[in-house]
């Protein structure tokens, strides 16, 4: 996993082997320097979608087995198609079903779980096939 999720502790216990992949690594984690020699290990390689924005997801990408499955994961996970072009199997993001509730905690700087609980849904989409 690349990105220490809310729910990495719950997984941790439900798998096999985990390794998770962080820039500010916290206790179990790894550092993200060590992604070259990790990621051609994963079977299932689930990367944060702040990947996309801090510019590390095509090196996180080109560093998979070819027969991984790749997840791309997160609030802000861009929720096109164009992305299973990329690699990418599983696209997990969120939608704003309710914008006139949700714009103004994200104006205050709410975190995710409290815009969540105001009208946002998390949502998956699979590549078809």
């Amino acid at each position: 996993m690349i990105g220490h999720f809310p729910f990495v502790d719950r997984l941790r216990t439900q798998v096999r082997e985990m390794w998770v992949l962080e820039l500010n690594p916290k206790e179990g984690d790894l550092p993200a320097f060590l992604e070259p020699e990790i990621i051609p290990q994963a079977d299932i390689l689930a990367i944060t979608s702040t990947s996309l924005i801090n510019r590390t997801f095509e090196e996180i990408v080109r560093c998979r087995r070819t027969d991984a499955r790749v997840m791309l994961l997160g609030p802000s996970t861009p929720l096109s198609p164009l992305l299973f072009d990329l690699g990418v199997h599983i696209l997990s993001g969120s939608v704003v079903d309710h914008p006139e509730a949700v714009l103004p905690l994200v104006r205050q700087g709410a975190n995710f779980r409290q815009i969540k609980a105001q009208g946002v849904r998390l949502v998956a989409l699979e590549k078809p096939g």
